[in-house]
C-alpha cells in the first residue's frame, strides 16, 4: 500500500472545483446510481458530516490524484473503511457501494474523531514516483509532505514472523523465542 504525499493546507491550484455534492452527483450519474431516498439520505449525512470536519478539501485532492492516476495507469480499487463512504464511491475513490453491501460510514469519518480519515489506494510500485511527482507539481514542493509508517518488530515477534516467512515449522520457532529474555 502507498500511504501517497498528501498536500499539506488547503487546496491550493487551480481553482476549486465545483462543490462536492455536486461532483458527488455527477458521478452518481455516471456510475448510474439512482439517488432514491436512502441514497440521498447518505450522502447528505456523509456531506454534512465533511463539511463540519472541514475535510471538503481532502476530497477534492484524493479524488484530483486517483482520477489523474488512472488515466495514466493501473490503480487499485482503494480498500479498508474508505469502501463505506458513498462519497468516496460517488467520486470514484473507491470502486464499492457501500449502500449495496451494507457497509458503515462511521468506520471512515468518526464524529468523536478530527484526523483526517485514511483513504487506502495502491499505485503501482514503478509508477507511484509519477503520482507523487504529480501532487508536487500541482499543489507545490512547500505544501507536501510524504507520509509513512515504520512498523518496529520485539526480538520474539521477530522470530515469528521471519519463521512464517521461510516456513519454519511454528514449534521451532516458539521454542527458540521462548529461549529470549525480554
Amino acid at each position: 500500500a502507498c500511504r501517497a504525499v498528501l498536500p499539506v493546507g488547503r487546496l491550493l491550484a487551480p481553482a476549486r472545483p465545483a462543490t462536492l455534492e455536486a461532483m458527488c452527483l455527477a458521478g452518481a450519474k455516471k456510475l448510474g446510481v439512482k439517488m432514491d431516498k436512502v441514497y440521498k439520505a447518505r450522502l447528505d449525512r456523509e456531506l454534512k458530516l465533511i463539511k463540519e470536519k472541514n475535510f471538503e478539501d481532502y476530497f477534492f485532492i484524493i479524488a484530483d490524484v486517483v482520477q489523474w492516476a488512472r488515466k495514466r495507469m493501473v490503480v487499485g480499487p482503494a480498500r479498508g473503511s474508505s469502501c463505506g463512504s458513498l462519497v468516496c464511491y460517488l467520486l470514484q475513490i473507491t470502486t464499492v457501494d457501500p449502500i449495496k453491501y451494507d457497509l458503515v460510514f462511521e468506520r471512515f469519518i468518526d464524529v468523536n474523531r478530527n484526523d483526517l480519515p485514511d483513504v487506502d489506494i495502491d499505485f503501482s510500485d514503478n509508477r507511484r514516483q509519477d503520482v507523487f511527482d504529480y501532487i508536487v507539481r500541482k499543489y507545490g514542493g512547500d505544501h507536501v509532505a510524504r507520509l509513512g509508517t515504520v512498523a518496529m518488530f520485539k526480538p520474539k515477534s521477530v522470530i515469528q514472523a521471519a519463521g512464517t516467512a521461510f516456513q519454519i515449522p511454528h514449534w521451532k520457532c516458539d521454542a527458540l523465542a521462548d529461549s529470549i529474555i525480554d
